[in-house]
């Protein structure tokens, strides 16, 4: 009667959990419960952590009394087998339609009761899926004019390469220089490479030149993430010595969240994911061509990546027992990163040097050589970050979907030391930092070795232990992935209606190829392709349109406003914007063509056009 009733509640909670969730993530509502209990975006996963425990808990009382972990584990498992053969199968042993065919047509075929995979043929509706997904997410929110990071930047330099320049973008120029610099330089443009060293959008080139669009690169790199599938399943193959073990190493590979993350935006880095597996996978074949060709495409996704290399240079060292490749593929990757830090970024930047030593890492040094000394002369200036509650955290956050067995595959995990010190050590002072977010881009180079590291520990539960214990180990494993889904899952993805009307609104009224000044970034990657664009407020004389976004609170009249005040001592952007807006305003060569206010944040977003003469008014 207890378990009857415990059944019942437990199915009210889920259905209860489960239409909020799905009312969440369909309008990125909110939705409250008795006016206290409420789901939203910003909130999901808790509920879906909630969610999870009701089901798990709700399996564990509907088993017989008395299992242990394991037993109730094998028992749930011949259970799916029997519920999927009841699907699939007639009583007279043919092919129940239409779900039968399905299933055989994914690969599953059920002789008796068990059930045998066709290994290709799942993982390609894996990748598949996968590839639809890394496609449609950031297409969404692209479409929709919600925040996607730093879009703009490469849609305006792919834009800028089809017409003969060298990757040149606005964003990286006004980024690299103050605010009364910017106004004041002739130039409004600079080159892509003067930030990151990425020869590797020459191949992108020809793609984006048929179908100039910021959704074409979005399916280029949801093809190539995707892709990567591909080449785990064949390694998972090669450790666990079963198909069915492979699929489900690859199913939890496909949830990982710096997996399903690389849909936020486009970022050539991640393809370092693919590279790097398909790098592991020539290695075992012991082809070294390909595998080196593979490493050279990494190098080329983004300078950096340089660190990842090195320590596949290690493993090659360590595992592969080639020391002489292994020397040599570590040394030029520490070359290489050099050459790009000291000669190739800043020959493009003008002598500006490599932007990232003067924000990222400040608090080791202003100077790539001071950087260096402090972390290797002054080592205790690394404690505040590594023993910080952020590395926690984020160590907590890379740990957890995998089900902890980079622990046990420590060997091979412990390679991802150059790059964990990049992240962990980034910021200042140590605290929530983007490249500290376990399902952020910054953390897609973890990728390749956190899941190596699985695979060999899942080898040595194979090998020492019976096959109960690595199924047991495969079943635990996909639950963390389960439970870390909303990782990859963030509040902003979801559209922002006052900028959708807005950018819509301008589209009406401005006619393509006109000179527009705009600081709205959510819209920078379709308007680029239809107006020429200048970060707001450069050459705002000169624009026919002015499209801004304005935070009325740095209002001079309020003497309380400390933003005001912190804005005014560093000659912030917003208080410059501001300036101007106000100017704008009492400017009688622009008109006001359209004003809204923005709820969540009180800016106000306006459209002006310049005048002409007295007779366009």
């Amino acid at each position: 009667m207890i378990r009857m009733v415990l059944k019942t509640a437990l199915d009210v909670i889920m259905v209860l959990f489960a239409g909020a969730m799905i009312i969440a993530l369909a309008g990125g509502a909110k939705f409250e419960l008795f006016g206290s209990i409420s789901v939203s975006i910003h909130r999901f996963p808790r509920p879906f952590a909630y969610f999870l425990a009701a089901l798990f808990l709700r399996l564990w009382v509907s088993s017989p009394p008395g299992l242990s972990l394991g037993q109730t584990i094998d028992f749930w498992l011949e259970r799916a087998k029997i519920k999927i053969r009841n699907i699939t199968v007639l009583p007279n042993g043919q092919i129940r339609r239409p779900y039968g065919i399905i299933f055989c047509n994914m690969g599953l075929r059920i002789p008796g009761t068990d059930t045998v995979w066709n290994g290709r043929k799942v993982i390609a509706i894996i990748t598949f899926l996968l590839v639809i997904f890394l496609t449609l997410s950031p297409t969404y929110r692209y479409l929709n004019h919600v925040s996607v990071p730093d879009l703009g930047i490469f849609v305006e330099s792919m834009d800028s390469a089809i017409k003969g320049g060298m990757f040149e973008n606005s964003f990286h120029f006004w980024m690299f220089h103050s605010a009364e610099e910017f106004l004041m330089s002739k130039e409004n443009t600079i080159s892509m490479f003067a930030s990151h060293f990425r020869p590797i959008l020459f191949l992108l080139l020809p793609a984006y030149r048929l179908v100039p669009s910021a959704i074409t690169l979005f399916f280029l790199q949801a093809l190539i993430v995707g892709a990567s599938v591909w080449p785990f399943f064949l390694l998972s193959r090669r450790f666990l010595k079963r198909e069915d073990w492979a699929i489900a190493a690859t199913v939890c590979y496909s949830l990982y969240p710096s997996v399903l993350s690389t849909s936020w935006s486009f970022f050539p880095g991640a393809f370092t994911i693919t590279f790097l597996l398909w790098a592991f996978w020539f290695s075992s074949q012991n082809r070294y061509i390909l595998m080196l060709s593979f490493l050279l495409l990494t190098l080329a996704t983004k300078e950096i990546m340089a660190l990842p290399v090195l320590s596949f240079g290690a493993y090659i060292f360590f595992f592969k027992r080639k020391r002489a490749m292994g020397v040599a593929i570590t040394v030029f990757s520490i070359l290489y990163l050099l050459a790009c830090l000291y000669w190739i970024i800043p020959s493009y930047g003008s002598g500006l040097g490599y932007h990232y030593t003067k924000t990222m890492y400040r608090s080791f040094g202003t100077s790539l050589e001071g950087i260096f000394a402090a972390i290797i002369l002054k080592p205790w200036k690394m404690f505040p970050y590594v023993f910080s509650a952020s590395a926690t955290r984020y160590l907590f956050g890379l740990l957890f979907p995998v089900a902890f067995l980079p622990v046990l595959g420590w060997r091979l995990w412990v390679l991802n030391l150059p790059v964990l010190a990049q992240n962990i050590l980034a910021g200042s002072p140590p605290g929530k930092m983007y490249c500290r977010i376990p399902g952020g881009l910054w953390s897609a180079p973890l990728v390749p070795f956190t899941f190596m590291s699985v695979l060999w520990a899942l080898s040595f539960i194979r090998d020492k232990f019976s096959d109960d214990r690595i199924r047991h180990m495969l079943t635990i494993l996909i639950i963390t992935s389960l439970i870390s889904l909303p990782l990859a899952i963030r509040h902003n993805h979801w559209p922002n209606q006052t900028y959708k009307k807005a950018v819509s609104t301008f589209r009406q009224l401005a006619p393509e190829k006109a000179v527009v000044s705009t600081n709205i970034l959510t819209g920078w990657g379709q308007l680029r392709l239809r107006y020429r664009l200048y970060r707001y407020p450069k050459n705002v004389g000169q624009a026919d349109f002015v499209f801004v976004a304005i935070d009325p609170g740095l209002d001079p009249v309020n003497p309380n406003n400390v933003k005001l005040r912190r804005s005014k001592h560093q000659r912030g952007w917003e208080y410059v914007e501001y300036e101007h807006f106000k100017r704008l305003e009492e400017d009688h060569r622009f008109v006001e063509l359209w004003k809204t206010v923005e709820p969540s944040t009180g800016h106000i977003i306006g459209i002006y056009k310049r005048m002409r003469n007295a007779a366009d008014r």
